[in-house]
């Protein structure tokens, strides 16, 4: 596993892009209107757990397959841990075969970020 400091450091700030988009996801409001309605019935670590059982993969077995530390997984399922970085999500998105987004929202959001300039 390759934990180079330009990784880490994006990884950090689109953190930052998750938690907000977690904490729009768990409010009332709507978050745009292009956005599909978001389940706020099953939380990220809930949803972690379901998908991970349901493939009958132990922790363990998941962070070989992702890369992510055991403790790390089961931080995150039992939300000691609310907002992983980036980097975590996709890998264990990519470990259990689903979109990063249903792994994070329980849906897939029809959101388009205008690019940096």
């Amino acid at each position: 596993m390759d934990s180079g400091i330009p990784e880490r450091r994006s990884a950090r700030r689109f953190a930052g892009i998750l938690g907000f988009l977690n904490q729009l996801a768990e409010s009332s409001r709507p978050m745009s209107q292009s956005a599909e309605k978001i389940s706020t019935t099953e939380r990220l670590g809930q949803r972690l757990c379901r998908l991970r059982k349901e493939r009958q993969l132990t922790p363990s077995a998941l962070a070989k397959r992702s890369g992510v530390t055991t403790s790390e997984i089961r931080d995150l399922e039992t939300e000691r841990v609310r907002d992983p970085e980036l980097v975590v999500g996709m890998r264990l998105a990519e470990a259990l075969c689903v979109d990063p987004e249903y792994l994070a929202f329980g849906v897939r959001l029809n959101i388009s970020l205008a690019p940096l300039t």
